[in-house]
């Protein structure tokens, strides 16, 4: 095979795998630490494989130098880490319930190492996360993001520039988004435990001689896995369409 057919078949395909592998580092499930690495290269490869044909990548200069090369690979990386990063992102409203939901337990200090985020973090959080997770896997939402990451190449071409801009202003209203649906999702334990510590600060009031704290955290931690209980479902089912719907907003997704 001539040297320059070879470039021009492999380059834009090693462009591909730059920005699949970037999208896999970020996105929810396969962006965790526990991920084996070589799976995580075999599966980017495969993927690459597979898609490489269907993307506009025709148009790749084969010529390049090798500094103009190495550019272009981080650009793809950078490309695909954003357009899964969204994901991620999205996924910490759930984080975001969570912390808020240990703050009305009283679990606040009760901590553990959060896997998909690489950090501590609060134990209902985990729990959140995790069911999130689950959630997004069952009900086929990494699909979704297969499908934003192929879009991206329409809104963010190989030999385009960077519309850092436009990202930035999409991350901030990311940001805004997820406290204000964490706050919604969390909202049965904010209601619940406002009218618990109106009941308890009565009783404090007419029975002075009690130990109202003593007395009032247990009922706030069992008081909390029961609404978990009850409410548990709901919020990540609620999760999903929020996801579902946020995600196709942002990368314009039929």
């Amino acid at each position: 095979m001539p040297k320059s057919l070879f470039l021009s078949e492999f380059i834009p395909f090693f462009l591909v795998f730059c920005r699949v592998m970037g999208f896999m580092l970020s996105m929810p499930f396969l962006g965790q630490v526990e991920v084996s690495p070589k799976f995580r290269v075999m599966a980017g490869l495969a993927f690459s494989f597979l898609l490489a044909p269907a993307l506009p990548t025709g148009g790749v200069d084969v010529t390049l130098s090798y500094l103009s090369l190495a550019i272009l690979c981080a650009h793809e990386l950078f490309i695909g880490y954003f357009v899964g990063l969204v994901g991620r992102l999205l996924l910490t409203i759930l984080d975001c319930a969570g912390m808020i939901m240990s703050a009305q337990m009283g679990l606040s200090s009760a901590t553990i190492f959060n896997p998909n985020f690489s950090g501590q973090g609060a134990l209902t959080s985990m729990v959140m996360v995790l069911f999130g997770i689950a959630v997004f896997l069952s009900l086929d939402l990494h699909h979704l993001m297969f499908r934003g990451l192929v879009k991206s190449y329409y809104l963010f071409p190989i030999d385009g520039k960077l519309m850092l801009g436009d990202m930035s202003r999409g991350y901030s209203q990311l940001f805004s988004l997820i406290f204000s649906m964490g706050l919604q999702l969390s909202m049965p334990f904010i209601i619940v435990f406002i009218v618990l510590q109106v009941g308890f600060g009565l009783m404090n009031r007419m029975i002075p001689q009690m130990q109202i704290f003593f007395v009032s955290l247990p009922l706030q931690i069992w008081g909390g896995l029961m609404v978990f209980l009850i409410t548990g479902g709901s919020i990540v089912l609620r999760f999903s369409s929020i996801f579902d719907r946020e995600y196709r907003t942002f990368f314009s997704l039929g």
